[in-house]
């Protein structure tokens, strides 16, 4: 199944043969993911642990509510927050990878129209990348 159509004039395809920007497409898409986020990246996902934090914490209160109507003692709280704390591990690193990808793929043209450049294009160059 196709990912991406590029559409581009012949400054791409005068020094990148089609296959050459199917590999270079799929080199940028594999290559390594940050370790970090961003400035804005973090304040997002901030607000996505926060919201995410919030509908936890409702969820734990009415089931500690439950349990107190039933009369058992909540002696998991604690083992509970730390199985959540490693979930936002999970969690940062999906939404790290996520980001990552859109991002390649937004910037996709530029980066094939800089590949172009540095392997020596000295024609007009001007790329779309379609993602399917």
């Amino acid at each position: 199944k196709d990912l991406f159509v590029v559409v581009a004039s012949d400054g791409v395809w005068d020094v990148l043969s089609s296959q050459d920007v199917v590999d270079f497409v799929f080199d940028v898409l594999d290559a390594p993911l940050p370790l970090t986020l961003t400035k804005r990246e973090r304040h997002n996902r901030k607000k996505k642990r926060d919201e995410e934090s919030f509908v936890l914490e409702e969820d734990r209160n009415q089931h500690h509510q439950q349990k107190r109507r039933n009369g058992s003692k909540d002696e998991n709280h604690h083992h509970e927050d730390i199985e959540n704390e490693e979930e936002y591990d999970d969690l940062d690193q999906l939404y790290i990878q996520k980001e990552t990808i859109q991002k390649r793929k937004k910037n996709m043209a530029k980066l094939i129209t800089q590949e172009a450049l540095r392997r020596g294009s000295m024609d007009n160059i001007s790329v779309i990348v379609i993602w399917l």
